[in-house]
């Protein structure tokens, strides 16, 4: 009652903290994050090892058991899986809701490197990964044209990409598809077997010889020279002149026992553009970032970056996460407001008053206004969860009615109002 006769004494003063609401909630609504999903981190960690050329029965037994024995003894685990497959271990490791997942990964990598040293020397370094919904692509664009896959491909990591990570929401862009530059050395076996030389000893002669080392320095009377001994080159073709070992006195180089070849990695997967072949680029958003705002400022900025590429070569949409977000949120929006209309015909008809069913009916807009200060300031996105819209309808439609049927029994009641006003719900 309080705030119903606060109401009407300082009817100004309600008026324009109904108006100060709504102009927050308007603003607050246009820097909401929108998104598919609600921000939640989910508590699984993953841990893929790669180890090529080996078998899954090899991999289950020099990688995955350890690991598995290792990091089941990691404080709130729940479950781990696992899947070994050639060339590759994949540990899934899924914690206890709550957990904090920063120092979950700390965890799991003091515990891998406890256990690493187990592992076989071909063996890579161990990657660990956090699932993340922000991980999933907000737009996929394509690249083609009359172009060779690894031109196609350097000019989308060299140019395309950079421009679109510049833009703001991008966290990156990941190119995949076409071919990747793979120095590739071909040896003979037979003059291998005839020299005694192991493929083993031709790598490490390889990696000695092709890289830059720290050669200290030189003091001058007025300057300090830093000394380096340069082994990279730019030609492949130096690579044949690499020297593997002596023999007879006579220096065992690379192109003796095999050539250098300027080719390409193997392929894993082809990207097909319209039947034509091409690349892609997956664009991630940032973290808390706004998705349709993302997709907007790229989508916006292809144009411009079409003109720039070489003739011939087209960019196009191949997904986009925002489409099924606008409709979304305009289905909800559609939803809301019948079920607006429909909840002010129906206290309408129970009323019988116009006065009092406007007076209840401008509540609604206000509350759901009102719900997007909340979210914006409890760093919540919009996303299709409707829970909220459902809410924000409901709760206003029940609290003015109960007064307003009360007020009706007082009215027509022959016990004092007093009375009735300590018996009076809520």
């Amino acid at each position: 009652m309080d705030l119903i006769r606060g109401s009407l004494k300082n009817p100004v003063a309600r008026f324009m903290m109904a108006i100060g609401i709504i102009l927050l909630g308007v603003i607050a609504f246009q820097h909401l994050a929108i998104d598919l999903f609600p921000d939640i981190s989910y508590p699984i960690v993953s841990v893929a090892t790669e180890y090529e050329g080996a078998s899954p029965e090899d991999i289950e037994i020099t990688l995955t058991r350890p690991i598995e024995k290792r990091l089941s003894r990691i404080q709130n685990v729940r479950y781990i899986s696992s899947r070994s497959r050639e060339g590759i271990s994949n540990v899934i490791v899924e914690f206890y809701w709550g957990a904090n997942l920063d120092v979950a990964a700390t965890d799991i990598q003091q515990a891998l490197s406890q256990i690493k040293n187990h592992f076989p020397d071909e063996a890579k370094e161990s990657v660990i990964y956090k699932f993340d919904p922000s991980s999933i692509s907000v737009l996929t664009i394509s690249l083609k044209g009359p172009m060779d896959e690894f031109r196609l491909r350097e000019l989308a990591e060299d140019f395309v990409a950079p421009r679109l990570e510049s833009l703001k929401g991008v966290a990156s862009a990941n190119v995949g598809g076409g071919k990747i530059r793979e120095i590739q050395v071909d040896l003979d076996r037979r003059k291998l077997e005839g020299l005694n030389l192991s493929i083993d000893k031709v790598s490490e002669a390889v990696k000695a010889g092709h890289q830059d080392l720290p050669g200290g320095s030189l003091k001058g009377e007025k300057s300090d020279y830093l000394v380096r001994t340069l082994g990279r080159t730019g030609e492949f073709k130096d690579i044949e002149e690499i020297v593997v070992q002596q023999h007879n006195g006579t220096p065992v180089r690379i192109r003796d026992v095999g050539k250098v070849v300027d080719g390409f990695e193997d392929a894993l997967t082809e990207v097909h553009v319209n039947g034509t072949r091409g690349v892609i680029i997956n664009i991630l958003k940032q973290i808390g970032g706004n998705t349709v705002a993302t997709v907007d400022n790229v989508l916006k900025a292809l144009p411009q970056i079409q003109k720039e590429l070489p003739k011939g070569i087209t960019i196009d949409v191949v997904s986009d996460q925002s489409t099924f977000i606008r409709k979304s949120i305009n289905n909800l929006q559609h939803e809301a407001i019948m079920g607006a209309i429909l909840a002010v015909a129906i206290i309408l008809i129970f009323l019988g008053s116009g006065t009092s069913t406007l007076i209840i009916a401008h509540s609604i807009p206000i509350s759901i206004v009102s719900t997007f200060v909340l979210l914006y300031f409890g760093n919540f996105s919009l996303n299709i969860n409707r829970t909220t819209f459902k809410c924000s309808i409901n709760v206003p439609l029940g609290r003015p009615v109960v007064p307003e049927v009360y007020i009706k029994m007082a009215m027509s009641s022959p016990l004092p109002f007093s009375m009735l006003s300590s018996k009076a719900p809520g």
